[in-house]
């Protein structure tokens, strides 16, 4: 017995240890994860991923031996060099890429010898190859152009130009950053401009503005200002462009822009080229609210350009860095403001030192730089591999990315792609429907389309030739058998016919079979058909609430199975509650507000008609929607013109069966059909309006007396 307590305890010891040691594991990565890893869905719902780039060290002024970076502004990386623009020091700092000091450029002589110092340097450029380097001088308004030793070349100072309009009246130039094009073109970011960036030809001389900001004024901001006074106008704030935050060059040579929370790729005439297809866009989080309920907006403030189009950029409001693809695919992101290592109080800066990157710290006075892990490793090999066109050494590390992420759809989207190119059309459909990518699904749906068709085109045509030949007869011995009974019952009325054909001793469910195959009378010929509902009684309310519970079911339907191709809904989120009272909602006002409007317009339908009528009118819905959703499947993009055409072609035909309706059975005249319509649609607002603001006050005294309760209750 004690041998057996003596092994318990051991054993409660282990596993004690076992969870002390699980518990002190969570608090290191706690601290060593000080931020969230995720991307983002089709649908924009934040997923968790590995973490990408984790905090490696720090690197502060006295690291450097230089002094304390005092409120620095600017990075840049140039082969094996690194130059911090520390602007409160005045001074330009070179290391190589193991952060040894070569150079600290704190002046220069000019031409006339006279030594120069900087005015709060904000912005850094160094040329390929030649290492020279220009410099923002900002609060001296000019450029300083110096060669890799730091001695001058040039001095190029404001913009001047000739030509009126050109430069506003009281333009005041501060350049803030700049880069220099591979034909040393200048392009100069100065501050407060919204007219784009100054450019300077290889002499130095001002040619203008390039790449100016669009203005798009809100509708609210046009009929404002069409409609407000003088004083009002000139109190107004200028429809004027936002002024970009930065600028870089990409591994192409082009001009990467960042304005608020957007990034553009410029070409040099200044049109933003930037090919955005991911599935959310390019700028920074999505779906987020501040504190206030406000919806939150990223200010990114800088971009770190690599090989083949991967960007990251930095966004001050939440100290995040997000990196994309050149399409706009979001890799990953990293960071966040805070005070533990790893994160930011003001991040300015971010740029890419061989696989890692650095971020600068302005209020802090410091660079950290982060590591890739082997997820961000992989990510970047695989986009290496595909633009290479090595697409099977792609394919490999792109799985490898999804067993350790499997919600990562770019990997899916790498491995349909390998696939698509290798003529593996089926597979590849699975895989870009694993990535939520419907434009590549599409593509590969078409090519497997036609490789079906070519296999089995026997098979298919026979099929055709069977259906057609079979409507036909169906339509055959329905014209003769209608064609009998005309002449059958020629000397008989209608209604006496009527009367023959429903015996009481019809049976229930016969009785309102018939009923409900009538539904296809009544939409092909809509004035006889309601004219029988009413007066003939062909139609019954089991069947029109049968009809009515088709329509709920063939809305469930769509918005499940239609072809994925056209289906952009979450499906995880279909509820077939709110769908059946998306449609018995409206279809319920309708039948009540129209039978106590039109009692009153002098209607002679009973609620009893109005029912019947509608719920028959409906029937397009089902007759055209339920093939064209399982057609879908099989249609690509390019047909999105047909499928939509057809949805339409059943909203309108389902509208005029229910205003044909209204007029048939109270016996109106098209002029009052039309208004009673648009009178029910009224009446229909009204009544949704009143009930929101019933329902409302309800919260507000619900909130009220609850205040209350709780107020009473923690007073005694």
């Amino acid at each position: 017995m004690r041998t057996i307590w003596s092994n318990v305890s051991w054993l409660g010891l282990l596993l004690f240890g076992v969870i002390l040691l699980l518990s002190v594991s969570d608090v290191s990565n706690a601290a060593r994860y000080p931020y969230p890893s995720y991307t983002y869905d089709f649908w924009g719902k934040p997923v968790s991923a590995p973490q990408a780039y984790l905090p490696a060290y720090v690197i502060t002024g006295d690291s450097l031996g230089v002094g304390a970076l005092t409120e620095p502004q600017g990075l840049h990386v140039e082969g094996d060099r690194i130059y911090i623009v520390d602007t409160n020091n005045n001074r330009i700092i070179v290391t190589d890429t193991e952060w040894n000091v070569e150079q600290v450029i704190k002046q220069f002589v000019d031409e006339e010898g006279r030594v120069q110092t900087f005015n709060r340097p904000e912005g850094v450029f160094v040329t390929p190859k030649t290492y020279e380097i220009y410099i923002a001088d900002t609060n001296n308004a000019r450029i300083v152009h110096l060669d890799q030793y730091g001695e001058l070349i040039r001095i190029i100072g404001p913009p001047e130009t000739e030509v009126e309009g050109v430069l506003e009246e009281h333009f005041t130039y501060r350049p803030r950053k700049l880069v220099v094009s591979p034909l040393n073109k200048i392009y100069v970011l100065s501050r407060g401009s919204s007219d784009g960036f100054l450019e300077f030809d290889p002499s130095g001389n001002f040619r203008g503005f390039m790449g100016a900001p669009p203005v798009t004024p809100s509708l609210r901001d046009i009929l404002w200002r069409r409609f407000a006074t003088d004083e009002q106008l000139d109190q107004m704030r200028l429809w004027l462009p936002a002024s970009y935050n930065n600028v870089a060059l990409d591994h192409e040579s082009f001009i990467m822009a960042i304005e608020a929370n957007q990034l553009k790729k410029l070409n040099p005439s200044g049109t933003n080229i930037m090919n955005q297809t991911g599935h959310v866009p390019v700028q920074g989080d999505v779906g987020r609210y501040n504190s206030d309920g406000t919806a939150y907006s990223a200010t990114f403030v800088d971009l770190a350009t690599r090989q083949n189009g991967i960007t990251s950029v930095l966004d001050r409001n939440s100290g995040r860095v997000f990196t994309y693809d050149n399409v706009g695919n979001l890799l990953y992101v990293f960071g966040g403001l805070g005070n533990v290592f790893g994160t930011f109080q003001d991040p300015v800066a971010v740029k890419a030192v061989g696989d890692n990157l650095i971020v600068m710290d302005r209020r802090q006075g410091r660079i950290t730089v982060f590591e890739p892990t082997r997820y961000a490793q992989l990510i970047h090999a695989a986009i290496n591999e595909y633009e290479a066109g090595h697409w099977d050494e792609a394919t490999e590390l792109w799985r490898e990315v999804l067993k350790l992420n499997s919600n990562f759809d770019l990997a899916y989207t790498g491995i349909g792609m390998n696939l698509y190119n290798t003529e593996q059309y089926y597979e590849a459909i699975h895989n870009f429907k694993l990535a939520n990518n419907r434009a590549r699904y599409s593509d590969a749906l078409r090519y497997y389309r036609i490789e079906v068709v070519g296999e089995n085109f026997g098979l298919i045509a026979t099929s055709i030739i069977a259906i057609v030949l079979a409507i036909y007869l169906t339509v055959k011995y329905e014209l003769i058998k209608k064609l009998k009974r005309r002449l059958g019952f020629r000397v008989q009325e209608k209604g006496q016919l009527a009367a023959a054909y429903y015996e009481e001793d019809m049976g229930f469910f016969r009785k309102n079979y018939d009923a409900l195959k009538y539904a296809l009378h009544v939409v092909f010929h809509p004035f006889d058909g309601f004219w029988d509902l009413k007066h003939e009684k062909r139609g019954t309310v089991p069947a029109a609430t049968t009809i009515l519970i088709l329509v709920c079911l063939t809305y469930v339907f769509i918005r499940q199975y239609t072809g994925f191709a056209f289906n952009e809904r979450d499906l995880s989120k279909l509820n077939i509650l709110v769908e059946f009272i998306s449609i018995i909602g409206p279809f319920v006002l309708w039948v009540i507000v129209n039978w106590g409007l039109t009692t009153l317009m002098g209607g002679k339908g009973t609620m009893k008609d109005v029912y019947i009528a509608t719920a028959y009118a409906l029937t397009p819905l089902i007759i055209i929607n339920v093939p064209l959703t399982i057609a879908s499947n099989f249609m690509t993009l390019d047909e999105f013109s047909f499928y939509g055409v057809l949805l339409a072609i059943a909203v309108f035909w389902t509208g005029a069966l229910i205003i044909l309706g209204t007029m048939v059975i109270h016996d109106y005249d098209m002029g009052k059909t039309l208004l009673a319509s648009l009178l029910i649609l009224v009446g229909i607002g009204t009544i949704l309006f009143v009930g929101l603001l019933f329902f409302n006050l309800v919260d507000l005294l619900l909130g009220f007396v609850t205040e209350v309760y709780a107020e009473i209750f923690y007073r005694i």
